[in-house]
């Protein structure tokens, strides 16, 4: 076997295929993924993003890799005032129920997606980039026919592609989303990418850096070249935590999800499932209360009484993270022991498109809840809040699991029930991925269909309920590669797919 990918969609999972069987590692096969991602998934990532990607290299290595993005501004000649600035809200339709999204030139972070994928490439790689990037030229020239998924999230955001010209031709015909079936081609991005081999600093410099800046001054946005230039990609230590008798790596602070995360599993500890059913009544209630008590924890509910929850709740303390709609999660290992768990999102998207090249900038600039001090309070520079959580899943040197999706702060809560399905309850990854999940929402736990009617009983008991009539995105989209026994893990709820590459 020469090893595993695990995503949304199978054009993703055969482009690191190829990368794989072309002689590449799991490093140039999660980035040839990533940057197929940002075509075949547009309301989920961009190359205008932002995201991590945890490694851990056949050497022992481990990287957390953050790019997320950061707030604009830097040598800027007069920030416009808050009336002056491209920054307005638009409704988007979940269901029946409106939500307010920010959108905008002003909306836009300083986007790190593009800068990490070669950061990552350059750092951990082995083939030239030319031969990384060109399934996704391939992909975005020859085109894709749209799935329901992708047709259904076109939908959603509507409002942000109908304010763009570029996005308008893009994705929609006539007034509508493109539906499903029908194909879809980006020829500006397969160009943008035919030439960053050449000039691996993409839009960070030259002339598009010129035409990102000339745009965000003249329509009231705050991006300028400066920033773009000055963005770095950070190397962290991942978060480690000890869960019975196995090391749990994931997204270290100042991200806030995979400490909460950890959390959970750290409460749920306290229980001993080694003899329990996925689906019994002592694991349904041990998995909601650790659902329940974490978020207690955070917001000051309650007092920690371990010293190893009080660390991991240091920092975290902000409002609970719900706004951000587009993440999209992808998995890669290889037969010599790198394995690498990359998450990234474009948020809702800004509406604003880099001309001539299909690339969609983000929105975190317009989400409250990225912003706990609010919106005004981060200097240029300053890094978006992230619920973010790649992880992998370590039994002495040897990587069990690499796992993550996205799902905004239900990812802590999917993550963890994932995470527990694998090691407690000796789940496959395929069922520890569809199996259903529940979450604690503050005030209610939000519970999919398929749990025993005896399980149902016991949290009855103890909490207020809300039944799902079927499973949702809103439990999260968790894939899972398990390099150790050769499987993989694609989550229903997100047309999950992967592949084994003999």
């Amino acid at each position: 076997m020469q090893g595993l990918l695990s995503s949304g969609h199978p054009l993703i999972s055969e482009a690191g295929a190829d990368i794989l069987r072309a002689g590449g590692n799991a490093f140039d096969a999660v980035v040839a993924a990533a940057f197929t991602s940002t075509f075949v998934e547009p309301t989920m990532a961009s190359l205008a993003g932002a995201g991590f990607v945890l490694a851990r290299t056949s050497a022992g290595e481990e990287i957390l890799f953050d790019f997320i993005a950061a707030a604009p501004g830097r040598a800027h000649p007069g920030l416009p005032d808050d009336g002056d600035r491209d920054f307005y809200a638009v409704d988007i339709l979940f269901g029946d129920i409106p939500q307010e999204f920010t959108i905008g030139l002003a909306s836009a972070a300083v986007p790190g997606t593009l800068k990490g994928l070669v950061h990552v490439h350059r750092r951990l790689g082995r083939l030239p980039l030319a031969e990384v990037v060109a399934p996704a030229i391939a992909a975005a020239r020859a085109g894709t026919v749209i799935t329901s998924f992708v047709s259904d999230s076109l939908q959603l955001m509507f409002p942000v592609l109908r304010d763009s010209p570029a996005g308008t031709a893009l994705f929609l015909d006539d007034g509508k989303v493109l539906p499903a079936g029908r194909l879809h081609r980006n020829p500006g991005m397969a160009d943008f990418l035919e030439s960053l081999p050449g000039d691996p600093r993409g839009f960070y410099a030259g002339d598009h850096a010129e035409t990102i800046e000339r745009d965000m001054l003249e329509g009231g946005g705050l991006m300028t070249r400066a920033d773009l230039e000055q963005f770095e990609v950070i190397e962290r230590r991942p978060l480690s935590v000890d869960y019975r008798g196995r090391r749990v790596l994931t997204n270290p602070p100042p991200a806030l999800g995979g400490s909460l995360m950890a959390l959970r599993l750290l409460l749920q500890e306290e229980t001993d499932l080694s003899r329990c059913a996925w689906g019994s009544r002592a694991h349904v209630t041990a998995t909601a209360r650790a659902l329940e008590q974490a978020v207690r924890l955070r917001g000051g509910e309650a007092v920690p009484r371990d010293p190893a929850h009080a660390e991991l709740l240091e920092g975290i303390h902000a409002p609970l993270i719900h706004a951000v709609h587009g993440t999209t999660h992808l998995n890669a290992s290889d037969a010599e022991g790198n394995v690498a768990a990359l998450s990234m999102s474009n948020g809702s998207g800004s509406s604003y498109f880099l001309p001539g090249t299909g690339i969609h900038f983000n929105n975190m600039m317009g989400e409250g809840d990225l912003h706990p001090a609010g919106l005004d309070a981060s200097e240029p520079g300053d890094r978006v809040a992230s619920m973010m959580s790649p992880t992998l899943l370590l039994e002495g040197d040897q990587v069990l699991a690499a796992l993550g999706t996205g799902g905004s702060n239900r990812i802590p809560s999917a993550v963890f029930q994932v995470v527990s399905s694998l090691l407690d309850l000796g789940l496959s990854p395929d069922q520890a991925s569809n199996f259903p999940r529940m979450h604690f929402d503050g005030e209610q736990l939000q519970i999919e269909p398929g749990f025993p009617a005896g399980a149902m009983e016991a949290l009855a008991q103890d909490w207020d309920l809300s039944l799902w009539p079927e499973q949702s995105l809103y439990f999260g989209g968790v894939h899972v590669v398990a390099p150790r026994v050769g499987q993989f893990g694609g989550d229903r709820r997100r047309e999950g797919h992967g592949i084994v590459v003999e």
